[in-house]
Parts: C-alpha cells; structure tokens; sequence
C-alpha cells in the first residue's frame, strides 16, 4: 500500500472503527484493573451546595460519562456534515478526540464536569449555526444558548466563560440585534429567576467565583503529568489553529463566520487552561474537542501530502503513551 492510499484511509471509517475499539480496550482494562479510583471531580459553582453534584456510585458513572462523551461524538458528526466546516467527509477528528480522551482517563472512568462542559458548549453552536444557516435567526434559540450556561453556572462557574463567548458568536453570525440582546439577558435570567421563586436556591446558598491557587495540589506526581498532557494538547491545537488561519480566509462568507465562531472557542479555551489551571478538570473535554477539530482540519489541508499519515500515527502514539504513563503512576 502506497503513502497517498494509507492517508486516504486514515479519514475514513476503518480508522474510526480501529481508534474506537483500542480505546475501549484500554479503557475497559484501566477499569477492570484500578477501577475509578480518587477520580471523583467536584465543580465550582454560584451555588455551594451543589459542589459534590459528580459522585455517583460506579459502574453508573462510567456509563454516564460514556454515554455524555458518545453525544459529544454524535454532535461534532452532526455540526461538520450540516455545515460542511471541513468541506469533506473526514471522521479524523473523532479520532483524534478519542486518544485525547483516552490520555487522561479521569475523563473516561467517572462522570466529570468536563464531559457536560463540552455537550451544553457543542449544542450551543449547533443552536446558533442552525439559526445562521436558515437566516431566520430564530430568539427562541439565543434565549435557550444563554439560558443553557446561565443554568450551569449554578453547578460550574467555568460556563460563564463562555457567555462572552457565544456573545460574540451572535456579532459573527450576524443576527446580533436589540431583540437577540433582550433573548440574551432573559435567557441569563430566567433559570435564576425559576430556582429562588420556587425555593430551590436560597440567596444566602450563592457565592461569588474566586481564583484559587493550591500548590501543594499542583506539586502532586498525577497532576504534574495532567498539566503536562494539557500543555502538550493546547500546543498542538494552537499550531494547527494558526496553520489552519490561511485556509479559513479563502472560505466564503458564511463559512468563514462559522469557522470565526469555532476558532474564538478554541482560543477562550486555551486562554482558560492557562489562566485558571487549578480548574482544568472542567475544561479538558472541551480542550480536546476543539484540538482534534483544528489538527484534523489541518490534516484535510495536507491531504495532498502522501506522507501527512505518519504525523497523525506520531501524535496517537504519544497520546497512547502519555496513557500508558497515567495508568502506571496511578
């Protein structure tokens, strides 16, 4: 088999097929062996009693995070074949997101913030490029976008980040107006509005958000070499962003905004391992989500390089053997 066969075939099904089936195994191993063991995530939220919202009694939360990883999965198919972003079929991406995960496996034993950080953020675009796409730039969508982080920032402060966020996102896809203002400030107060009216949330239960900074957390072995495989993906994710820029610019209109709305995602993201690390549980799904978008993208531009395959099996070796080294210091 020739160079230009084998990177025909790593965007392709078997591929996928093969990334999925090696996870598993390793992931049903690491389960069988260690079990989940301290990888019990607790968030930061406005409401301080709903910090221990992630404990759940296994072999129900593994099924859980599974299952909210399988519907991150089934939304970034459905995001890149309606709106066409890598303007081919490629399942690379899926793939890439997968060995990410896999390095940490904290994310794939437990159910974790980061798993839910990434579906509500992957349906908000989706909610948003829907109303670009139709040009009916539907308020029920934008009240639902804002009312979806509002909620969560009842249990995670991290979603706040992103209200700026999807913000610019409506200025992008240009359906930014007095009315989609007036969605955006209801759909940031109604889930507050609903949870003290009913009694569900006390005001004396809410607490601001402050940066922390625990050293002695930070010295640990297990985090040390979690910090380093997050410094390792958001490297790799800003140099494909920033090959990727070029190409974006001779997309058309519409498809330029929907990539301006991924890119600045990828960005705030990276931003955000960076500035709040201590956090970086509730920020690591995501992180690979949008690095596996931009490598793949990258990848689809040197699809006329016959030997750009053996970059890809570079980087899914060391995201293999970055698991390897999880599991063995655990």
């Amino acid at each position: 088999m020739n160079h230009a066969a084998i990177t025909h075939k790593i965007h392709k099904r078997g591929m996928f097929l093969l990334t999925a089936a090696l996870v598993g195994i390793c992931t049903a191993l690491t389960y069988f062996m260690k079990g989940a063991g301290d990888a019990h995530i607790e968030s930061y939220g406005a409401v301080d009693t709903w910090c221990g919202i992630w404990e759940a009694p296994q072999p129900m939360s593994l099924a859980l995070e599974l299952s909210a990883l399988a519907c991150v999965i089934l939304l970034m198919s459905h995001i890149n074949k309606v709106y066409n972003l890598f303007r081919t079929m490629s399942l690379l991406n899926f793939s890439l997101f997968m060995v990410m995960l896999l390095s940490t496996p904290a994310l794939l034993l437990t159910i974790t913030p980061a798993s839910v950080l990434c579906l509500v953020t992957l349906a908000c675009v989706a909610l948003l490029f829907y109303n670009f796409s139709t040009d009916s730039y539907d308020k029920r969508r934008i009240f639902l976008v804002f009312c979806m982080l509002s909620a969560c920032v009842s249990f995670d402060y991290t979603y706040a980040i992103y209200i700026p966020v999807f913000l610019l996102a409506c200025i992008q896809l240009r359906m930014f107006s007095m009315r989609t203002a007036l969605a955006m400030l209801m759909g940031l107060a109604t889930p507050w509005i609903i949870m003290i009216g009913l009694g569900i949330v006390s005001p004396d239960q809410l607490q601001l958000p402050e940066w922390r900074f625990e050293l002695d957390i930070l010295l640990k072995r297990d985090v040390l070499l979690l910090m380093g495989t997050s410094a390792f993906t958001a490297i790799v994710c800003v140099c494909s962003l920033l090959a990727n820029l070029l190409k974006i610019i001779s997309y058309n209109a519409r498809s330029r905004a929907m990539h301006s709305v991924i890119t600045t995602l990828t960005i705030v993201t990276v931003a955000a391992c960076v500035v709040d690390f201590v956090d970086i549980y509730s920020l690591l799904a995501l992180l690979d989500c949008c690095a596996a978008f931009q490598l793949a993208h990258m990848f689809i531009s040197l699809y006329k390089s016959p030997r750009s395959y053996m970059l890809v099996i570079a980087l899914m070796a060391i995201y293999f053997a970055l698991f390897a080294i999880n599991v063995l210091i655990h």
